[in-house]
């Protein structure tokens, strides 16, 4: 659909059938085309980070249904939050529920109390494996979510401040009424007793959790989704509705059946069910142990980026589990790089979460990684932008451009691990059929001729820039620069030449994958701005 539309109209009922009926609605367990790999004792295992909890698992769960009946204390100690529509397209008023008070009316500050809940859990496997949450307190508790650092967007000062409150005001920086003043913070965490769990043996082919030893050293511990939230439905009750309990593990993440294979759910966040005015919200996020799912790069999924995707998420929809009154409702919007997956309520992180677009935050001295998130007129195709700059992401930081392969059926799909170079950029679309040249350096013998295609070429021995001339110089439209060695793909500098096109450099696993598929048949490409992720504003999905 174009996402240019002011005609397109929906319901907000409408909405929340279409909730009901996609499963991705809620948690976007969306495979990507390339993952992090998780280099076990027993040898690599390519897994899916992602975020939120299985619809099954949360249709399951008695405690996310509904609140519990309030008396006078509860009702007036429910979590703060504010109630206001914003419009969306250009003309229907959408109503959200968000934490802290209405910005528009000026300033004011909001404290909410968090109970951090270290979890330690005890596997069944060899040894009895221990992943302690407790180990990760401190660093959880020194990181940017709790303490201060200096937040800037291009040159607007956001203050120095906590990273939930910097995205809240760069949201609504431009908002009506929004005052310097404005803020939503968490307050010093208290620290729940550690909760000591131990994971049963598999019983009848099912299992709730294991532990794998990792090639570097320590473990990796993954737990069945439906056991893991038994667990927290046991504790919930030692907390209110006025206060966050944020539940920690250390490297320990969700896959069904605790299989490897299935990992690995990063975190969740989720209330209980309606009225919104007393149900209790909560979070589970992992703390990522560096060299797990990190990226080579410095970014990826590594200490506090789980927990940062959750704390945006719960601030700007934190009553996922009150359907319909509570959720926030958004036009049905594609997922960037989840192979057309739509959500359709205010998650910020979702839409970010092929690849983690990630940035650095120091703390007490300490190098912390946080993730960009969309803003609310990203969603609502507000133009220009409410939000700081007018941008449509915090940070700005999301300006990827995957590669799309068309065909064949085998390989197409949206591979967004990719590095731009400043040299040839992607400033046109291009779209074509790949040959492969191999190594394309001046002298020598070409594959293959890239007159009139897009020109796959292998890095090593000569510059980049020189490939991509001579293959320019040779006819080609646009080329790709495959790696030749495991790894996130990376930028390349200027190293001589003159004629270029769009290009893009592709991960090793992507580049074998399309010389394989060329074995075979037509390999055809697009490269094109258009695919920018996030595109600016959501490209919308669903009836229309």
């Amino acid at each position: 659909m174009n996402t240019s539309s002011r005609a397109w109209t929906f319901s907000v009922l409408a909405l929340a059938n279409l909730a009901l009926l996609n499963a991705s609605a809620f948690s976007q367990a969306v495979d990507a085309v390339d993952g992090p790999v998780i280099n076990l004792v027993d040898g690599p295992v390519h897994v899916v980070p992602r975020f939120g909890l299985p619809d099954s698992v949360r249709a399951s769960s008695g405690h996310s249904q509904q609140a519990a009946s309030a008396d006078a204390n509860n009702s007036a100690a429910g979590l703060q939050f504010y109630t206001a529509k914003y419009t969306a397209l250009g003309g229907k008023r959408l109503t959200f529920n968000i934490v802290g008070t209405d910005p528009s009316r000026g300033p004011n500050t909001t404290i909410i109390p968090t109970v951090l809940v270290p979890l330690k859990f005890i596997f069944p496997n060899k040894g009895n494996p221990v992943l302690d949450g407790s180990n990760v307190i401190a660093a959880t508790q020194n990181s940017p979510i709790f303490q201060s650092a200096d937040y800037t967007a291009k040159s607007v000062d956001l203050g120095n401040t906590q990273y939930g409150d910097a995205l809240q005001r760069a949201e609504f920086w431009n908002l009506h009424g929004f005052s310097g003043d404005y803020h939503v913070l968490l307050g010093p965490p208290a620290l729940a007793p550690t909760v000591t769990i131990t994971v049963p043996p598999p019983n009848n082919g099912k299992n709730s959790g294991n532990a794998f030893p990792l090639a570097g050293g320590g473990f990796v511990g993954v737990l069945d989704p439906a056991f893991f939230n038994q667990v927290l439905n046991g504790l919930l009750p030692a907390y209110t509705a006025h206060e966050l309990p944020i539940f920690v593990t250390d490297n320990v993440y969700l896959g069904t059946n605790g299989s490897i294979n299935n990992c690995c759910i990063l975190g969740f966040h989720d209330s209980q069910g309606p009225p919104v005015a007393t149900a209790q919200t909560w979070i589970y996020a992992a703390y990522a142990e560096p060299g797990t799912l990190s990226d080579p790069l410095g970014g990826g999924f590594i200490d506090v980026v789980p927990l940062s995707h959750e704390v945006a998420e719960w601030l700007n929809d934190p009553f996922v589990g009150a359907f319909p009154s509570g959720i926030n409702l958004i036009p049905p919007a594609v997922l960037p790089g989840q192979r057309g997956a739509c959500i359709v309520n205010f998650e910020t992180g979702d839409p970010l979460e092929s690849r983690p677009f990630t940035f650095t935050k120091t703390t007490n001295s300490t190098v912390y990684h946080v993730q960009d998130e969309v803003v609310l007129p990203w969603y609502l195709h507000t133009t220009p932008s409410f939000s700081v700059n007018g941008w449509y992401t915090f940070q700005n930081t999301s300006a990827v451009i995957p590669l799309v392969v068309n065909s064949p059926a085998t390989i197409a799909g949206s591979y967004t691990d990719t590095g731009q170079l400043s040299f040839a950029p992607i400033n046109k679309t291009v779209m074509g059929n790949v040959v492969y040249v191999g190594r394309g350096c001046p002298g020598d013998t070409y594959l293959a001729d890239p007159k009139g295609s897009i020109a796959l070429i292998d890095r090593g021995a000569c510059a980049v820039s020189l490939k991509i001339d001579r293959a320019v110089s040779a006819g080609a439209t646009g080329t790709l620069i495959g790696l030749v060695a495991p790894g996130a793909a990376i930028s390349f500098s200027y190293g001589g030449g003159s004629n270029f096109a769009p290009s893009l450099v592709i991960t090793q696993p992507t580049s074998n994958s399309i010389k394989n598929a060329l074995g075979s048949s037509a390999v055809n490409v697009t490269l094109s701005p258009d695919n920018a992720i996030p595109t600016p504003p959501s490209t919308l999905c669903g009836p229309g």
